[in-house]
């Protein structure tokens, strides 16, 4: 049986996923600890580079709160640059589910509501 996720939505310091595992639905809060990079002062090589193609190191955050507030205390630190996904649905996707997704077409309802109106 696949496992997939139909719905990542972020709340407070947790996510909520909703999905199915094998072939039954299910719905969770999980909690994510996030990563970001950053370079570090010893200029150390890293298998992580930027864009730019500088070294970079990684954190791994206990949770999504402080990956925030990581991320804001350092916000306006001169020379000090913070790196990495941090729309953490997408990294929470892609370290759950970090292969092709098999979807089940069957399983998943698609609906749509079309109003009309006057004015």
């Amino acid at each position: 049986m696949t496992n997939f996720y139909t719905s990542v939505v972020p709340h407070g310091n947790s996510l909520l996923v909703r999905g199915y595992r094998n072939g039954e639905p299910y719905k969770t809060k999980a909690n994510f600890s996030p990563t970001l990079f950053i370079k570090t002062a010893d200029k150390r090589p890293s298998d992580w580079k930027t864009l730019e193609g500088d070294a970079v190191h990684p954190i791994k955050l206990d949770s999504i709160r402080h990956a925030r507030e990581y991320i804001d205390r350092y916000k306006d630190v001169q020379g000090f640059e913070v790196h990495g996904q941090t729309q953490f649905v997408y990294q929470f996707i892609s370290e759950f589910w970090p292969d092709d997704i098999k979807y089940d077409p069957d399983l998943i309802k698609v609906f749509s509501i079309d109003i009309e109106t006057a004015t």
